[in-house]
């Protein structure tokens, strides 16, 4: 089993992140005045959200602190 590189973590690392900004916009987008679009955005906010955790998981699995540089591991 090949060794996960600094590349990796810092690619999944990126990955946290941009999910965690997308669910924070799509959170704002919830208040829209449009329920149609409001419906649409909720859905979206709760496949962001696995998604995130997913990603959180697999950091953590490598043994890297989110807050932290990534180091080879």
């Amino acid at each position: 089993m090949s060794k996960i590189t600094t590349q990796d973590i810092e690619n999944l690392t990126k990955a946290t992140q941009t999910a965690n900004l997308l669910f924070v916009e799509l959170k704002a987008a919830v208040s829209s005045e449009s329920a149609l679009l409001s419906d649409a955005v909720i859905e979206l906010l709760e496949t962001v959200s696995q998604t995130e955790r997913k990603l959180k998981r697999l950091v953590m699995a490598a043994g890297v602190d989110i807050a932290t540089p990534a180091k080879d591991v």
